[in-house]
């Protein structure tokens, strides 16, 4: 996934348009939603997952990798930058 990530942006599938607001449902270490934070750093990306000590290493990692965190909305759901 995040190799087809890099790809349509490199290729110019999608373009990075200002204020996306992107939702990585299930996003476990949050890997996935690391590397949409970092591809597209003008928008805000959502993490949610229902199990919560996912979601405290998911935070865990995003806070190792994104330097800014926008507010936490609740247990299961945080936004990335």
């Amino acid at each position: 996934l995040l190799k087809y990530l890099e790809h349509i942006v490199s290729t110019g599938r999608i373009t990075k348009k200002k204020n996306m607001v992107i939702g990585d449902l299930g996003s476990g270490t949050g890997v996935t939603s690391i590397a949409a934070a970092l591809l597209f750093p003008d928008s805000v990306v959502i993490c949610t997952d229902g199990c919560d000590p996912v979601v405290e290493l998911a935070k865990e990692n995003c806070s190792k990798c994104i330097v800014k965190k926008r507010s936490r909305t609740n247990e299961n759901e945080f936004s990335l930058p």
